[in-house]
């Protein structure tokens, strides 16, 4: 008896619970409809306002008279890029849109409802660049000669295409790693940058794609002193060798001629300038040093807050030397697997170099090494063996060969085969 008036309890809540959810859900996805009421929406002043959970919401509205003017206003709380994306009845062929920053009287961006005949709706799509916690104003206008009244619709995403204005490099759009960032070229006077900020050292391509193999394109690749680093009329492959991590570096696309075009952008990562993988900033991401003990590990230290944590196996019993060269004052501390200091060094080294030779390693224990430093650049991490790092042994053949790995090996001939 109990049980049962749980369950009918349980069953209950759930039931009242799932109601409240749906009610949620469908507030949250519910259009937000124009409010005319109070005078109506057609000044600044009596804009409707929409909501914080502006994105993704469908906002409805009308134009009842060949007056009407319908405002909208909203406030972007972080830095993003948005396509505004309007459809209307077919009346509304010649509807303005106008969006206009608060305090601002240029507009933003602008244009005309056009005919798309896929979805038989009068459509148009703007995009640009919103700053947080400024306002912006939303302004939607009939233009026809002969009017029949209309009703609209339009919906507010964040995008990566291109968002104007991006004419300067001041107002470069980030583009983002291996994600396509499509653009437009409006005219023979318009100009788009792009920023870019790697987050490892290495070469990386930035491939532009348009219709026309870039015969009405030039691009260019730029560090972040303006200096040229590729490109010219026609690119469409851009080719940074060595791009630093954390630095900016930027791309300019610009007109060859009076065209208007599309075109795609996109960043892939071409190969590796340095043997550290960023971001090995913790023990959970350290890097992995081979035991190849002629190899020079190519590193970098981009700030002062960059730390480099490296991971070492040794091969066999002794004092190893490990050391960073170059000229930056790096300090290296060695944990052992429990992730516990066990002894650190300074200035041991060449010019300010660490140098840590006074610690017996165990072979095949896990060792940590955290590299930071004072200064900013490129340094190499170098291991020295012991002398001896191993010894044959007794019944070796092809199946049982021993790697070369660099160092001093010892061993004996017993009898002549």
């Amino acid at each position: 008896m109990k049980n049962s008036l749980f369950l009918k309890k349980l069953c209950t809540s759930i039931f009242f619970t799932a109601i409240i959810l749906l009610c949620y859900w469908v507030i949250a996805n519910a259009a937000i409809l124009e409010d005319e009421s109070n005078g109506g929406n057609n000044t600044m002043s009596a804009a409707n306002i929409l909501p914080r959970n502006y994105l993704n919401q469908l906002v409805k509205g009308s134009i009842g008279t060949s007056q009407d003017i319908d405002y909208f206003k909203f406030t972007p709380t972080t830095d993003i890029n948005l396509s505004f994306d309007l459809s209307a009845d077919f009346a509304g062929y010649k509807t303005n849109v106008e969006i206009y920053q608060q305090g601002l009287v240029n507009r933003c961006n602008y244009g005309n409802v056009r005919y798309d005949y896929s979805v038989k709706k009068n459509t148009l799509k703007l995009l640009y660049s919103f700053k947080a916690n400024n306002t912006y104003y939303i302004y939607i206008s009939n233009n026809n000669s002969g009017f029949f009244g209309y009703n609209y619709e339009f919906v507010l995403t964040e995008t990566s295409y291109e968002c104007e204005p991006n004419d300067t490099l001041g107002s470069a759009i980030g583009n983002p790693f291996y994600m396509i960032t499509m653009g437009t070229i409006n005219g023979e006077n318009d100009v788009d940058y792009y920023s870019f900020i790697p987050s490892n050292s290495g070469g990386y391509t930035f491939d532009i794609s348009d219709s026309f193999n870039g015969q009405y394109l030039q691009s260019y690749l730029y560090d972040k002193d303006s200096n040229l680093i590729d490109g010219g009329i026609g690119a469409t492959k851009l080719i940074g060798d060595s791009l630093k991590a954390g630095q900016i570096y930027y791309i300019k696309i610009c007109p060859n001629g009076s065209n208007g075009i599309s075109y795609g952008i996109v960043a892939k990562f071409l190969r590796p300038q340095y043997d550290e993988v960023e971001a090995n900033n913790s023990f959970n991401l350290a890097c992995p040093l081979s035991n190849d003990y002629y190899k020079l590990n190519n590193a970098n230290l981009s700030s002062s807050s960059d730390l480099d944590f490296y991971k070492f196996i040794p091969e066999s019993n002794g004092k190893y030397t490990i050391e960073s060269k170059e000229t930056l004052n790096t300090l290296g501390q060695l944990y052992n697997s429990s992730m516990e200091l066990i002894t650190s060094n300074d200035d041991d080294g060449d010019a300010s170099n660490f140098k840590i030779s006074n610690y017996s390693f165990t072979a095949g224990q896990t060792y940590y090494l955290k590299v930071s430093g004072t200064t900013t650049g490129d340094y190499k991490l170098k291991i020295t063996p012991p002398e001896t790092v191993g010894i044959d042994m007794e019944g070796n053949s092809l199946s049982t060969s021993k790697q070369f790995t660099g160092g001093l090996y010892s061993g004996a001939i017993n009898k002549v085969i």
